[in-house]
C-alpha cells in the first residue's frame, strides 16, 4: 500500500478516524486534487494547504436571519450541530443518530458522514404545506462536518429553503441524502452567500422511485473554494427532475457546480439550466453529466450552461457530458460562454440609460430564467433581492 505524505489537514482528519477502509483511502489517495478528473478545476487538497483542525462547539449568539421566509419551521445547524428546531409540521419527524463509518468511495462525502457529530434523520410522511427552513452556520476556522438523511414516503411532499452562511475561514464539509418514494415531490431552494475566506463542499445524493419529482434551485456567490455536487439516481419510471443554478462571482471567489443524473427507468424527464456571471478574478466550474441506462427508453433530458464573463481576468471551465445506452431518447446539451453584447448596451444607452444601468438590466434579464424556477413568489423576490445586491455592490 502506497502511503502519501499527508497535509496537516489530512493528518487531522486521519487522526479522527478509526482504522478501516475510509482511513486507508485517505492515506493512499488524499483529498481530491487536480489529478482526479472530476476535480481538475477544483483542487480541494491545494485549497486546504493550511491546517484545519476539527472545529469546536459553537459558542455565541446566532446571527440574524438572512432570508425572510414566512410559514416555515426553522432548523439551525451551527458548526455542524443542531442548535435550534422549531415545532415540526404534522407529518414530519426528526431523529438524531450516531455517525456511521463510510467506505471511502467519495472521500469528502464519506468524511462528512463519518465525522459529523450526529446524523440527522428527517422523515416526511405526507404533503407538508409549511416550508422547512435549514440554516447551516459556520463561525469557526476549523473543519465542520454535517450529515443529513431526508426520506419522503409515497405521495409525500416538502419544500426545503436552505442557506449556507460562513464567517471566518472554515472548511465546511456536508453530505445530505434524499430518498424519494413513489409519487413524492421534493423542492429545494438554496442560497449560498459570498464567503471569500471559506472552503466548502456540499454533496447531495438523491434516490428516486417511480413518478417521484425533484426540483432544485441554487443561487451561489462562491467563496475561497465552493463546490456543490448533486448526484441523482432516477431508479423508477416517469421521474421528473429540474435543476436550476445561478452563480454570481466577484473578487477571487470560486464556485463549482457538479452534477450527475442517472436515468435507469423509462419515460424520465430532466431539465437542467445553469447560468453564471463572473467578474474580477473569479472562477466558475460547471460539470454536468447525463447517464441514460439501456432500459431507460423515452427519456427526455436537456442540459444548458450559459455564462457571461465581465472581465478578462475571470475564468469559466465547463464540461457537459452525455452517456446514453438507450436508442429511443431525446437528450441534448448546450454550453456557451461570452460577454455582454456591446450593441445591446449601445442601443439601451441611446434610449437614455447609463452604461451601468444597461449592464444591470441585461444581467438581470439573463438570470431571470433561473429565478423563475422558484414557484413561491415571496421567496423568489427574496432571492431576487440577493441577486440585485450583487449587481449593485451590496453585501
Amino acid at each position: 500500500m502506497t502511503v502519501l505524505k499527508l497535509t496537516k489537514t489530512e493528518q487531522g482528519l486521519l487522526a479522527a478516524l478509526p482504522d478501516g477502509a475510509l482511513a486507508q483511502a485517505l492515506q493512499t489517495k488524499g483529498l481530491p486534487n487536480r489529478r482526479v478528473e472530476g476535480w481538475r478545476w477544483s483542487d480541494l487538497r491545494a485549497a486546504l494547504r493550511d491546517e484545519k483542525l476539527l472545529t469546536k462547539t459553537f459558542d455565541g449568539a446566532l446571527p440574524t436571519e438572512i432570508l425572510s421566509v414566512s410559514d416555515a419551521t426553522t432548523l439551525i445547524f451551527a458548526n455542524g450541530v443542531l442548535q435550534a428546531c422549531g415545532p415540526l409540521p404534522e407529518g414530519v419527524t426528526l431523529e438524531q443518530g450516531a455517525s456511521e463509518m463510510a467506505e471511502g468511495d467519495n472521500l469528502p462525502a464519506d468524511l462528512a458522514q463519518s465525522l459529523a457529530a450526529k446524523k440527522i434523520i428527517l422523515q416526511i410522511t405526507k404533503p407538508v404545506k409549511e416550508k422547512i427552513r435549514l440554516r447551516f452556520i459556520a463561525k469557526d476556522s476549523g473543519t465542520i462536518n454535517t450529515h443529513l438523511e431526508i426520506k419522503l414516503s409515497q405521495g409525500a411532499s416538502a419544500h426545503f429553503v436552505e442557506s449556507y452562511e460562513n464567517e471566518n475561514d472554515p472548511f465546511i464539509n456536508g453530505a445530505v441524502s434524499f430518498d424519494l418514494a413513489a409519487a413524492s415531490h421534493l423542492t429545494r431552494s438554496i442560497l449560498q452567500p459570498s464567503a471569500p475566506k471559506a472552503i466548502m463542499v456540499q454533496n447531495a445524493f438523491v434516490k428516486m422511485a417511480e413518478r417521484a419529482r425533484y426540483d432544485q434551485t441554487l443561487i451561489g456567490f462562491g467563496g475561497a473554494y465552493t463546490r456543490f455536487e448533486t448526484r441523482i439516481d432516477g431508479q423508477g419510471d416517469e421521474t421528473r427532475i429540474n435543476l436550476a443554478t445561478a452563480y454570481l462571482l466577484s473578487g477571487k471567489n470560486h464556485f463549482d457546480s457538479t452534477s450527475e443524473i442517472i436515468h435507469n427507468g423509462p419515460n424520465g424527464i430532466t431539465d437542467q439550466l445553469t447560468k453564471g456571471i463572473v467578474r474580477d478574478q473569479a472562477r466558475a466550474v460547471f460539470q454536468g453529466k447525463f447517464y441514460v441506462a439501456r432500459g431507460a427508453q423515452k427519456t427526455a433530458a436537456n442540459m444548458q450552461h450559459k455564462a457571461l464573463m465581465l472581465s478578462e481576468q475571470s475564468e469559466v471551465d465547463a464540461k457537459p457530458e452525455l452517456e446514453i445506452y438507450a436508442d429511443d431518447v431525446e437528450c441534448a446539451h448546450g454550453n456557451s460562454v461570452g460577454a455582454l453584447d456591446p450593441a445591446l448596451i449601445f442601443y439601451m444607452r441611446q434610449r437614455g440609460l447609463s452604461e451601468e444601468q444597461a449592464r444591470t438590466m441585461l444581467i438581470a434579464a439573463f438570470l431571470s430564467e433561473v429565478l423563475e424556477q422558484i414557484s413561491d413568489k415571496a421567496l423568489r423576490e427574496n432571492f431576487a433581492d440577493k441577486v440585485a445586491g450583487f449587481m449593485e455592490g451590496r453585501p
